[in-house]
């Protein structure tokens, strides 16, 4: 990673207590330091299993066969180990809870509306549209008024994940000792203890393993410090854009030329780029020489929805997703049971399949499943027939807020539409 992408990347150092237990490093570093080649870093292996054979990664990178890595006997025994970048699955989830256990599922009445609430938010609605007129509202016969409710399922599933990436950044004198594989084993990626700041809520954390670091030349600029200045190739000067690096201008209406200005005639300008030193700063070392490589420990937390509605009239079922309704169920477990006993056998069956569908997704993905939380809420949708001038026709009061849907609202233009 550059020195420019570095930026604003907020890195948590961690260090080994005496009781082998991880704890932020807010003081001192520990001690130890060994200047490695690329060739040396790239076959160096930095995982160990701490716990047991099912929390470490195998010396190819494959973090499906676990085994404990053993401490190696010298610096140069590290060589034979390899550690491939990406995600480490978790390990295996025990449950807990029996069947036996299994919460009981209480579901709530929904709301009614009378005629008279119904009129009340079709005027709210009418006073939204100018080109609406209240007439129909204030004088139209309400003759019925059907209770349609929508029902809306929701499944949440918050999830971890860690993922192994290198990292560099320069390395001065000045910088402190090293922590060196030397000082210890690398811990395993799900021994860390990393907690979400809030549930269900997406963030990244980012963690430097301890025993991580080495020293390396920096394979940009090869340990000089500077790269060859890609405006002039390296040479401190390029072609004058004015003669095009012929030294003399010719006139447009003269059969003569004349000295270029800019160039003095010589053709070439100096580089203003790497000024005329031909070569620039190489940006990932700094100029330093050398780069402190570590591994970085990417801790990801996200929150994996799904929604099912069930509406079966010809209102649309879109319409209810963002408006307020009343909560008849919900639970909330490290895995959640899914619904059985409520009366739509449809929404019984989605949820099913989502829990499911969620437990697969998190296995395939390598993710931890930390919490779910289901529920299912009640958005009422009311079907009002009304009548005027002879004349039938519906409208639909949806939500906790009365929300209107009157798609085919007999009196659509009024005077002020005519003035326009």
């Amino acid at each position: 990673m550059s020195n420019s992408s570095r930026q604003g990347i907020r890195y948590v150092r961690l260090r080994m207590a005496s009781n082998n237990e991880l704890d932020v490093d807010t003081d001192g570093e520990p001690s130890g330091s060994h200047i490695l080649s690329h060739e040396e870093v790239e076959m160096t292996h930095l995982m160990a299993d701490v716990e047991t054979s099912k929390s470490g990664i195998d010396a190819k990178g494959n973090s499906l066969a676990r085994q404990r890595a053993k401490a190696p006997e010298s610096d140069h025994d590290w060589h034979q180990y390899d550690v491939k970048p990406g995600s480490v699955p978790p390990p295996p989830y025990i449950m807990f809870t029996e069947k036996k256990d299994k919460p009981g599922e209480e579901h709530i009445s929904a709301p009614q509306l009378n005629p008279e609430d119904a009129r009340k938010a079709l005027l709210a609605y009418v006073t939204q549209h100018c080109c609406f007129g209240s007439q129909v509202a204030r004088e139209m016969q309400i003759i019925n008024v059907t209770h349609t409710s929508a029902l809306q399922y929701k499944l949440e599933t918050f999830t971890e994940s860690r993922h192994l990436n290198w990292d560099e950044e320069p390395y001065t004198d000045h910088s402190g000792p090293l922590d060196h594989p030397v000082n210890g084993l690398v811990p395993a990626p799900w021994s860390i203890p990393c907690e979400p700041t809030d549930m269900f809520k997406n963030e990244t954390q980012e963690y430097v393993l301890p025993h991580s670091e080495t020293l390396v030349v920096c394979n940009l600029c090869d340990g000089t410090g500077t790269n060859e200045c890609r405006w002039c190739h390296g040479k401190g000067y390029k072609k004058c854009p004015s003669c095009n690096g012929s030294g003399k201008k010719k006139i447009v209406y003269g059969r003569y030329a004349i000295t270029c200005k800019p160039c003095s005639g010589h053709g070439r300008v100096s580089c203003g780029v790497c000024d005329t030193t031909g070569t620039l700063i190489c940006k990932s070392c700094d100029g330093l020489k050398k780069l402190k490589r570590f591994l970085v420990l990417a801790v990801k937390f996200k929150t994996l929805v799904s929604r099912h509605i069930v509406e079966n009239t010809e209102f649309p079922k879109e319409l209810v997703k963002d408006v307020g309704g009343q909560k008849v169920y919900e639970q909330t477990l490290p895995r959640v049971w899914a619904m059985t006993s409520y009366p739509n056998q449809e929404l019984c069956k989605k949820s099913k399949d989502y829990c499911e569908g969620h437990e697969k997704k998190a296995e395939k993905e390598h993710e931890k499943i930390i919490m779910q939380r289901h529920e299912l809420v009640v958005k009422p949708v009311w079907e009002c027939t009304v009548l005027w001038r002879h004349e039938n026709w519906r409208f639909w009061v949806y939500g906790n807020e009365h929300m209107v849907y009157a798609p085919k609202y007999p009196q659509r233009c009024c005077w002020r539409c005519s003035v326009m």
